[in-house]
């Protein structure tokens, strides 16, 4: 697919609630729209630790990519 050349993506924050389902499925419509890349992101809050280990936040993470998966779908299912 082509995109507008110089054009910036439409970015939607996603946090597994049916509020940011709805933002991404309204940020599929707005980046076709546009003719412009979609991202699809989710904060994990890190506080200062020294080399913590990864599964410190195993949890988050795995919170994280539930929650983009459920907006991917959304993405998916808005698209058709």
């Amino acid at each position: 697919m082509q995109y507008a050349s110089g054009a910036a993506p439409v970015v939607v924050g996603v946090d597994g609630s049916r509020a940011a389902t709805n933002a991404a499925r309204w940020a599929v419509d707005e980046a076709i729209s546009r003719n412009v890349p979609l991202r699809i992101v989710h904060v994990i809050d890190v506080e200062e630790q020294p080399a913590a280990p990864y599964d410190a936040f195993r949890l988050d993470v795995e919170y994280a990519e539930t929650a983009l998966r459920g907006a991917s779908a959304a993405q998916i299912l808005s698209a058709k």
